[in-house]
C-alpha cells in the first residue's frame, strides 16, 4: 500500500512519483500530481514545474480523492461489506 502517498493526499499535498507504478497509476486516475520517466531528469523538471503551475488543481483533488475513497472512515465500510459477504452476514 503507498501510505507516503495517502498522507500526502489527506494533507492536500500534490505528489510527484515515478510510471509504471501502483502510485503513478492512482496520481493519474486522481489527478493529483504528475508522473515521470524512472531516471529522465527533463521529464521530471518539466513535471515539477507543471506541479508548480497547477499546485491548487493538484490539491483540492488530492484531498477530495483522499476523502472520499481513501480515507479510513471510506474504508472500513467496504471492509465490513466484503466480509459481511464473505462470511455470508448483512453488516
Amino acid at each position: 500500500s503507498p501510505n507516503k502517498l495517502f498522507e500526502a493526499m489527506k494533507y492536500g499535498k500534490p505528489s510527484l512519483v515515478s510510471e509504471g507504478t501502483v502510485m503513478g497509476d492512482i496520481v493519474k486516475k486522481e489527478r493529483c500530481g504528475e508522473t515521470f520517466r524512472y531516471g529522465d531528469i527533463e521529464d521530471f523538471i518539466e513535471k515539477c514545474n507543471l506541479i508548480e503551475k497547477n499546485y491548487d488543481f493538484y490539491a483540492l483533488n488530492a484531498y477530495s480523492a483522499f476523502k472520499n475513497k481513501y480515507s479510513w472512515d471510506f474504508m472500513i465500510n467496504n471492509l465490513f461489506k466484503e466480509y459481511g459477504v464473505l462470511l455470508n452476514i448483512d453488516i
